[in-house]
């Protein structure tokens, strides 16, 4: 009884062991951890192999790069944004640190050094290197240049590959490093001419289309496309003809004068077909500042006085537009402002801004043929101001003249003079009182005229004023205005 006694003690001590042992004994595992990374960019730990027991806690940190920035982790396929990240291991483990570039590139490159393209309007020197992040947009063109007896002739351009031939292409660039080559080719210009512009691409010698830049190598007749369609608001007009002669000598012909040109290929080195921006349906003017359906008084000789118990000066009625077959039409002029017993006047108000280079503008206006009397009174009711639109301003220089209604009138209005043209264009009518100036001030240098800044370009404002409109007619009554060419 002894012996089984203590074969059971020790039975009983060996279980109780392994129920010990079992439940207060816990092996250890051991997992593998793989870390890579994706860009320029410091982690910890070090991309590699790692083995860790099971339940470690793991502190990652990612640090970009100069021009990256930290994107997310990858960890078993699932995508973390925190950093730094704190993680347990329960398993075999593979972590990716992403790293996106904040700062792209884009290499301008030339078959030829010393090439000079415009970048969104401004000349750069290739080779060049544009930084840029996010997303950017370019506006290219690649001239071609003469150099003494020589042309280096535009060709085409590779974006990454792709193949681009015009010389004026858009380009749209997001988060990518991008490679621009520029392929251009020499060409002689002993006895020939090179045809050249600024947005046109062909032009008509002898009556056949070619493309531009052109080497003609005999005497010719040129003249350029009349327009090239930009979008739905505007396009590039022809506006003048700039030849250098042989002898270096350069004249400009404008387009209005010289629709076609007949160059002698002894005397004419170069032809440079200028066009300049414009309104799609309205030529040559770049934008249309309008005051209608009110006009101002800006002398302020007007504002404390009043008619018929009512302010005039400050603010009157003007009329309403449209743009028709290229024409600026104003009309229903039925809120009349009556400011002389016998004669009744309808005012149009309105201001032109035109494209770079443009120093002035040729101007044809007219009205219906309504009046009271066969001879109404002249008066200057009508006034125009070419000037610079650098900013605000408390005075400028008027031109004063007077319309009759019905008659046609072609003028010029530009820097250097105002005039009309009746040598130029027969059957126009002369405008009498043009000579007469005076200044438009607002008598206080603190408080300019309200005119519109333009970043220096020309610009033009008319009030084309009208007198002796009967009273029934001011519902009928029209004023046609459009712009005929401009001057370099």
């Amino acid at each position: 009884m002894k012996n089984l006694f203590l074969i059971f003690i020790g039975i009983m001590l060996i279980l109780f062991s392994g129920i010990y042992f079992y439940y207060n004994h816990v092996e250890d595992k051991i997992y593998v951890l793989t870390i890579k990374c994706i860009g320029s960019g410091k982690v910890y730990p070090p991309p590699g192999r790692y083995v860790y027991r099971s339940m470690e806690k793991i502190l990652l940190n990612a640090s970009p790069s100069n021009g990256y920035i930290f994107s997310h982790w990858i960890i078993n396929s699932s995508k973390y944004y925190v950093n730094p990240l704190e993680i347990s291991l329960n398993g075999n483990t593979s972590i990716v640190v992403v790293f996106n570039k904040s700062i792209f590139h884009i290499y301008f490159y030339s078959n030829i050094d010393g090439i000079k393209i415009y970048l969104n309007e401004s000349k750069i020197d290739i080779p060049y290197i544009l930084n840029y992040s996010g997303m950017v947009r370019l506006n290219l063109h690649f001239p071609s240049i003469i150099e003494g007896d020589r042309i280096l002739l535009y060709e085409k351009t590779l974006v990454d590959e792709r193949l681009y031939k015009n010389n004026s292409i858009v380009l749209r660039c997001k988060e990518a490093d991008i490679h621009i080559n520029i392929y251009y080719s020499i060409k002689n210009l002993n006895d020939s001419i090179i045809i050249l512009s600024n947005h046109g691409e062909y032009c008509y010698i002898n009556g056949s289309r070619r493309s531009i830049p052109y080497i003609l190598r005999s005497s010719g007749e040129i003249f350029g496309e009349k327009v090239f369609y930009i979008n739905e608001t505007h396009a590039y007009w022809l506006a003048w003809y700039t030849v250098k002669y042989r002898d270096n000598s350069i004249r400009n012909y404008i387009y209005l004068f010289r629709k076609r040109l007949i160059a002698n290929i002894s005397d004419v080195k170069s032809i440079y077909i200028h066009y300049v921006l414009g309104l799609r349906y309205f030529p040559y003017v770049r934008k249309i500042w309008f005051w209608p359906p009110f006009r101002y008084n800006y002398t302020l000789s007007l504002l404390n006085k009043t008619f018929m118990g009512k302010p005039i000066g400050k603010r009157a009625w003007c009329a309403h537009y449209r743009i028709e077959n290229k024409m600026l039409v104003f009309y229903n002029f039925n809120k009349y402002n009556v400011l002389w017993e016998d004669n009744y006047r309808v005012y149009a108000d309105f201001l032109f801004e035109f494209d770079e280079n443009v120093s002035g503008a040729y101007i044809e206006f007219w009205s219906t043929n309504t009046y009271l009397t066969d001879n109404p009174r002249r008066a200057a009711t009508s006034d125009v101001i070419p000037f610079k639109m650098l900013g605000q301003t408390s005075s400028l220089k008027a031109y004063l003249f007077s319309p009759i209604p019905g008659r046609r009138y072609i003028i010029y209005v530009g820097l250097d003079d105002v005039k009309d043209l009746p040598n130029y264009f027969p059957g126009d009518n002369k405008i009498s009182y043009f000579d007469y100036q005076y200044f438009i001030d607002t008598g206080d240098p603190d408080k300019p005229l309200p005119w519109p800044y333009a970043e220096g370009r020309f610009g033009i404002h008319f009030t084309l004023g009208y007198i002796g409109i009967p009273r029934n007619a001011f519902n009928t009554f029209k004023i046609y205005v459009r712009v005929i060419g401009v001057k370099p």
